[in-house]
C-alpha cells in the first residue's frame, strides 16, 4: 500500500504565491489612488506628497512582510514543541490495586 501523497507544500506554494500578486496587486492600486489624495492633502508641496505615497507602499510592503515572518516564526514554533512531546498513549484500561494487593 502506498502513502498517500503529501499536497500540503503544494498547497501552501500556491497560497504564497497568491499572497504575494495579491499584495503587489493592492500595493500599487493604494499607491495609484493614494497619490491623488496626497495631492490634495499637499497642494503646496506636490514632491513631499509623492515621497509620502512611497514611504506608505514600502510601509504597506514591510506589513505584508511581518505578517509572513510572524507565520514562518510560528511553524517553527511548532515544529520545535511537536519534536519533544511524547506520543499519545491510548488507554486501554484500568489496573484494579485493591485487587491486586
Amino acid at each position: 500500500m502506498q502513502p498517500a501523497p503529501d499536497y500540503l507544500p503544494l498547497v501552501y506554494g500556491a497560497y504564497a504565491a497568491v499572497s504575494v500578486v495579491l499584495t503587489i496587486f493592492l500595493a500599487r492600486t493604494l499607491s495609484v489612488n493614494g497619490r491623488i489624495f496626497l495631492e490634495k492633502v499637499f497642494v503646496d508641496d506636490r514632491d513631499f506628497g509623492d515621497a509620502v505615497n512611497r514611504l506608505l507602499v514600502v510601509g504597506f510592503y514591510l506589513a505584508a512582510m511581518h505578517f509572513a515572518n510572524l507565520w514562518i516564526f510560528n511553524r517553527i514554533r511548532r515544529g520545535a514543541r511537536q519534536a519533544v512531546i511524547p506520543p499519545p498513549i491510548v488507554e486501554h484500561g484500568r489496573l484494579d490495586l485493591a485487587a491486586a494487593g
